[in-house]
């Protein structure tokens, strides 16, 4: 388990399965590289902030991070309760769809879960394998697909993912889907809102082990090395991720105290109602999942770099991400391509589509890929503008 970077791992740097020296993205990069590699057919993923998009974006996966309650997370090591999630990651929207259908459903201990959404209450995989089975060449006509202006608007867009992304809504267009545009100029600054937000409260649930308030099974044996704060010998076993959130964690505490969480807390509750006006009108929105290709990593895993620099490498990775572990939507990476690197361009790297749906609606994120998927080999495709 990593940061949004592969190379801060306890066995070592993980490399992209397509360019050796390239992140495979984190936190769940280990999941990413076994499955791109065919090790192993599908894995799970932990997401908090992208860490099963992110991943799978690098390593050119499809990737749900289901509906926030959909699949338990009992068993988990949690860092918020409210931006868990824990999801499937598979080389197919097919297999990724099956996974889900095993994993999908009330589990009785997790108290983030429906009380009405027994196991088997949606068949997904079944779903997804009938709809595969649809010989109709326009599969998402009636679909009405947002694209969300400002997903594609910030200044460190690499202008190839952007490129990549917008070909592939042209083809769901294709396909039968009615595409408009979408303005929600909060997005913009959600990332912004959930980093200052993640801090106090992760570093009490996470890091100190004290997730206090919670239904659901607990780790005794995590919080027994811990108090009110971590021991210099705990803080330095942490990776780049889990120190600087535990100082961003102490400093706005004693500088700026809970009311700051609240008011963070209730813009999420803003950026989520913006979303829900915009799924009046459409029934997914589009975006890139990630707005740059992988990064180079760092061999040493940060020993030399120091965690300031470490963490700077991949400022605005979880741009288009992290939003939605706030708000709870699902959202789904889906492999459209190659772009260049950003310091190689004979390297190739895959980029992805992210598509987030309505609360509950994760079939319908699954279905617009798996139209997609059938009528494209991404492999196939490269964009270099």
């Amino acid at each position: 388990m990593t940061d949004s970077k592969s190379d801060t791992s306890v066995t070592g740097p993980v490399h992209n399965p397509y360019a050796d020296g390239y992140s495979c993205g984190g936190s769940s990069s280990g999941s990413g590289r076994l499955v791109a590699s065919g090790a192993v057919d599908m894995a799970v993923g932990a997401d908090q902030g992208g860490s099963i998009r992110v991943p799978s974006a690098n390593c050119g996966l499809v990737g749900l991070k289901p509906t926030w309650g959909l699949v338990p997370y009992t068993g988990c090591i949690s860092l918020e309760a409210t931006i868990d999630h824990a999801g499937p990651m598979a080389r197919n929207t097919q297999d990724c769809a099956t996974l889900l259908e095993v994993m999908a459903g009330t589990d009785g201990i997790d108290d983030r879960q429906p009380h009405n959404w027994p196991p088997g209450t949606i068949k997904f995989g079944e779903e997804i394998k009938k709809h595969l089975a649809d010989t109709n060449p326009l599969p998402l006509k009636g679909t009405k697909i947002g694209v969300l202006k400002e997903g594609f608007d910030e200044a460190m867009t690499d202008p190839n993912v952007s490129a990549a992304s917008h070909a592939a809504i042209q083809k769901l267009v294709e396909l039968g889907a009615e595409v408009k545009e979408i303005s929600i100029p909060l997005h913009r600054d959600s990332g912004i809102i959930w980093m200052v937000s993640l801090p106090m409260a992760g570093t009490t649930q996470g890091l100190l082990a004290n997730p206090t308030g919670r239904k659901q099974l607990l780790f005794p044996e995590r919080s027994t090395f811990v108090g009110p704060k971590l021991s210099q010998e705990a803080f330095d076993a942490l990776g780049p991720g889990g120190q600087n959130i535990y100082l961003r964690g102490l400093f706005l505490q004693e500088r700026f105290g809970s009311p700051l969480h609240a008011r963070c807390t209730n813009l999420l509750r803003k950026l989520n109602d913006e979303y829900e006006r915009a799924f009046r009108d459409v029934d997914v929105l589009v975006m890139p999942t990630l707005i740059f290709p992988a990064v180079k990593i760092c061999e040493e895993g940060g020993k030399t770099l120091g965690v300031l620099k470490m963490l700077s490498r991949t400022i605005g990775v979880t741009y288009n991400t992290a939003t939605f572990n706030s708000t709870g939507h699902p959202g789904l990476s889906l492999p459209v391509g190659f772009v260049p690197a950003k310091d190689d361009k004979a390297v190739r790297l895959p980029t992805a589509l992210q598509i987030v749906g309505r609360k509950f609606e994760d079939l319908t994120c699954l279905k617009v890929a798996a139209s997609w998927e059938k009528a494209n080999d991404w492999k196939k495709l490269w964009y270099d503008v």
